[in-house]
């Protein structure tokens, strides 16, 4: 079954008034959230993904400065989406200031690193999209032998390793009440078939799981070489 602009403005519209009649803080703010990536799901379809790449630009990853100039210009952009927030230092529009200014030679002050943080923020995270994407092919039908040796290969990592990511490393820093809220979204989004890559820019879910393995090795790498 197809998902039409009209099935997601009716979630768009249900969910917000399920966002707006709670008075629990910590699930309006996670409902909210919600709302919000159905309402960018909505424009993403209406407008296409052609006419979208017009307006917000190709990039290659291997430029850094092309890659920093391009994200500056696509906050400024999604900055109007949030043009009822006030103009802060964690806003968009300052996150494109920080982004031009250190494409230009600028040292980084929103994004300097801070000092006596151990943890590795961004391994945790590409972690816990490894487990996010087992869930979410699972909610597509795929057999547990045949999306663990996807993700393996993508990830470069044998699926026992990833599997221990879970209790040993995931678990352990990051909070047991958000990380269930993304794995069960996964799921969810993967029973409903809908296409969690397509603000990322991949065609197709086997791109994406193979652009977040990447992106993961690619990780490691930096890490290895800032020690």
């Amino acid at each position: 079954m197809t998902t039409t602009i009209g099935d997601l403005l009716a979630n768009v519209i249900l969910h917000r008034d399920a966002a707006l009649a709670t008075e629990d803080q910590g699930e309006r703010q996670q409902l909210a959230l919600d709302v919000v990536q159905e309402a960018l799901m909505a424009m993403h379809k209406l407008l296409g993904k052609d006419l979208l790449t017009a307006a917000l630009g190709d990039v290659d990853e291997t430029d850094r400065i092309a890659l920093l100039e391009t994200a500056a210009r696509r906050l400024h952009v999604l900055s109007s989406v949030f043009g009822m927030m006030p103009v802060d230092a964690a806003g968009p529009f300052a996150i494109a200031e920080e982004a031009w200014a250190v494409a230009h030679g600028d040292a980084p002050l929103m994004f300097a690193r801070i000092t006596g943080q151990k943890v590795k923020h961004r391994v945790l995270k590409a972690k816990l999209e490894a487990l996010a994407w087992d869930a979410y092919l699972e909610g597509l039908g795929l057999a547990p032998g045949d999306r663990h040796a996807r993700i393996g290969k993508a990830f470069g990592t044998d699926w026992s390793t990833i599997e221990k990511w879970r209790q040993r490393d995931v678990w352990a820093a990051m909070s047991a009440v958000n990380i269930k809220y993304v794995i069960d979204l996964a799921r969810s989004e993967g029973w409903r078939k809908v296409p969690r890559w397509k603000l990322l820019g991949n065609t197709d879910w086997e791109a994406a799981l193979i652009s977040d393995g990447r992106r993961y090795l690619e990780i490691l790498a930096h890490n290895k070489g800032n020690r």
